[in-house]
């Protein structure tokens, strides 16, 4: 149990939460229950506390002997922390009893009952859905924070390689995902980590950042009779390869003040291409942007590019431009931090890139990394990548809190030797990775058995 306080008072006309419902409640209660006393007589979140401690009494959740004083006292405490005690307990049932009458344990014991869904021919592959790493459920919080999605940045559904192969489909394919309930277009994602028959698909991925319904769509209503849990960990569906030609690509970095802006003005864009994605993404000096994808049967319009560069601010003069028309191609730059006297020093602000598949992708990574633009001349608009080191893909973020990639993880434990726990003492003493929130140990730990030794140098 922690007591969390305000980072920064409310802006403007803002209020806690607290506030809000209880002033909601006040209006209703003067409709529903005019001259009665008020059930809302609260000022303050202390109350509110008190409030929900007394409801814990007696309960597994007891937590009558905490207050908002003792929190400031002793700090974050351990449930159950009753009257009389002074300090919270560490395990339960320690004594054998539990919060029952008898204080006896009760246990529900029902037979086995198989999936609502079940698999079959027209749906042959079982989908589980489960949590991001940096994630929280709808993300209505941890959404917002840009740094949160480094780790794995965009909506994919998972299948085992076997299954690719066996379905002749490939990395990065966009597929239709189908159930009985509903459908769900996605990019398809390798991982080993997933077994054969078997889909995986984030349950954080809904219509906030992905066209379409998101991920409920695919699920189902159906839920456990005892503990009304619903049953949204097994669905039976199917995939099938979608051929979406028309490719798009569109990033921006914003002013402070413009981050939720953007997001207003890119969101209802989604609704307009047959497969479209927009996240979050944080960069170096605490800079925040985002990262627009979508995929068309037929070219989108002129109207519909023009209101994507506006929402992104490619509008006006200052913009480098590549066209194509019979290709299909274009590309369209805003440079930043550049000017006539300090050309070497420009960066990508924002970027549109229309039909380029995968040849223009390095410029995501250039923008992505605010790498200098004054190295790639004439390559900012020329069709083909300037080489294969630049085309490659930026190497997946394994730890949020110090931003390490796995490519600076590898190359460290290429020079540090020795058991699992001293090479894992040494990547953290190097690179810090891991040494703070410990989300990431259990990728590190993997990755630290993974690696070979180090090679001895040679004597002489």
């Amino acid at each position: 149990i922690s007591r969390v306080r305000a980072a920064l008072p409310p802006p403007g006309e803002a209020r806690p939460d607290w506030q809000i419902v209880r002033d909601v409640a006040r209006l209703l209660e003067a409709r529903l229950r005019p001259g009665a006393p008020s059930l809302f007589a609260v000022d303050g979140p202390a109350q509110l506390w008190e409030e929900h401690r007394a409801a814990t009494v007696g309960r597994d959740l007891d937590i009558g002997g905490l207050s908002y004083a003792l929190l400031d006292q002793i700090g974050p405490q351990q449930w159950p922390f009753p009257a009389g005690a002074s300090t919270g307990l560490a395990r339960l049932y320690q004594d054998r009893r539990f919060a029952t009458p008898n204080g006896r344990a009760r246990f529900i014991t029902q037979p086995f009952q198989a999936p609502l869904d079940p698999i079959d021919a027209h749906f042959p592959l079982m989908l589980t859905t489960g949590r991001l790493r940096d994630q929280w459920h709808g993300m209505s919080r941890s959404g917002t924070v840009a740094r949160l999605f480094g780790h794995d940045g965009a909506p994919s559904i998972k299948l085992n390689p076997q299954e690719l192969q066996q379905r002749g489909l490939a990395d990065g394919d966009l597929v239709r995902i189908s159930s009985r309930h509903g459908n769900l277009v996605l990019p398809l994602q390798a991982d080993s980590g997933v077994a054969p028959a078997q889909a995986y698909v984030a349950m954080h991925w809904g219509a906030e950042f992905v066209s379409g319904l998101g991920v409920n769509a695919l699920t189902q209503p159906g839920f456990c009779p005892d503990a009304r849990q619903p049953e949204l960990k097994f669905a039976a569906v199917a995939i099938e390869k979608l051929e979406l030609p028309s490719r798009l690509s569109a990033a921006a970095w914003c002013e402070p003040n413009d981050v939720a802006a953007m997001r207003t003005r890119l969101r209802p864009l989604m609704a307009e291409m047959d497969y479209a994605h927009c996240v979050p993404v944080a960069g170096t000096g605490g800079r925040e942007g985002w990262l627009f994808e979508a995929a068309c049967a037929q070219p989108p319009s002129a109207d519909l590019l023009k209101r994507l560069s506006e929402a992104l601010g490619l509008g006006g003069v200052g913009l480098l431009r590549y066209v194509d028309a019979h290709q299909g191609r274009s590309r369209l730059l805003r440079l930043a931090g550049g000017g006539t006297d300090s050309k070497d020093k420009a960066t990508l602000q924002s970027l549109l890139l229309v039909g380029e598949r995968g040849a223009a992708a390095w410029l995501l990574g250039l923008w992505r990394d605010a790498g200098l633009v004054a190295p790639f001349g004439r390559h900012l608009l020329a069709p083909e990548p300037p080489n294969a080191a630049a085309a490659a893909p930026r190497s997946p973020q394994v730890c949020n809190c110090f931003d390490v990639s796995e490519a600076r993880i590898k190359t460290c434990l290429a020079q540090v030797g020795g058991s699992s726990a001293e090479r894992l003492a040494g990547l953290q003493a190097g690179l810090k990775c891991g040494t703070q929130c410990g989300s990431c140990l259990p990728i590190l730990r993997r990755m630290v058995e993974a690696a070979p030794q180090p090679t001895a140098p040679a004597t002489t």
